[in-house]
């Protein structure tokens, strides 16, 4: 399937009837104001594949594999996934090897994983994220990750695995652990709010070149920031409470 220049929208769909919009979104559509529930065709409510210029918006998405996926989008042209909301799959959104993707203002709670970002350019920008395995993976570089609030994440709240990234102004709240960052260098953290952790605020595992600065921890249990295997590190204006 090739849409261009399409907008889909105001529909119910369920397993069956979501079968066009699981095969391939290409480039220059609008996915907007679907309810998309358990679509067991291709495990994910939309795809955008190869494409640019596409927006979904303001769909309700669950009960699938994957609520969204993003993959080989290798244009400048930005995909958007703006103000949907996302529950109740394995991944809620899942972008891999794809660029400049805008991830900004979804609800994303009971999904297994809530944002597996493998991307470079990319921004995630004021999602509501919750109760899941990890809240988000990044694993791309040059992404921002700001203003988030990520809440009850059984393992990781923001974990990242990739060099160059931006970790900023996120409110983290009831996680395992609250930012890890692990085998990465020019990692930036600073200015996040992390509160109520039952192991450490911040851990840094083989991380180097990198700059902590001005987190302010709330109530963790373990480290407020624990550092393994590290070196030219600068954290400055750490608050512990």
């Amino acid at each position: 399937f090739l849409f261009q220049y399409h907008i889909y929208s105001y529909n119910s769909i369920g397993a069956e009837g979501a079968r066009a919009l699981a095969e391939a979104l290409n480039s220059n559509s609008t996915v907007t104001s679907l309810n998309l529930e358990g679509n067991s065709i291709n495990y994910s409510a939309v795809i955008i594949s190869s494409g640019q210029n596409n927006t979904i918006i303001d769909n309700i998405l669950r009960g699938s594999t994957y609520g969204i996926i993003v993959s080989s989008s290798n244009s400048t042209v930005i995909n958007t996934i703006l103000s949907n909301e996302i529950y109740n799959n394995s991944y809620g959104i899942y972008v891999n090897g794809s660029f400049y993707v805008n991830i900004s203002s979804n609800t994303i709670q009971n999904n297994t994983y809530g944002i597996y970002l493998n991307s470079s350019g990319s921004i995630v920008f004021d999602n509501n994220i919750s109760f899941g395995i990890d809240g988000i993976d990044v694993l791309g570089m040059n992404n921002t990750i700001k203003a988030n609030t990520v809440n009850g994440s059984s393992i990781i709240a923001v974990n990242v695995s990739s060099s160059n990234n931006t970790v900023i102004n996120n409110i983290i709240t009831n996680d395992n652990y609250g930012i890890y960052l692990s085998y990465v260098k020019g990692v930036n953290v600073s200015d996040n709010k992390i509160d109520n952790i039952t192991a450490d605020g911040v851990r840094l595992v083989n991380v180097n070149d990198s700059f902590i600065s001005n987190n302010s921890m709330v109530s963790i249990s373990g480290d407020a920031v624990e550092i393994i295997s590290s070196n030219n590190l600068t954290v400055v204006g750490l608050s512990n409470y």
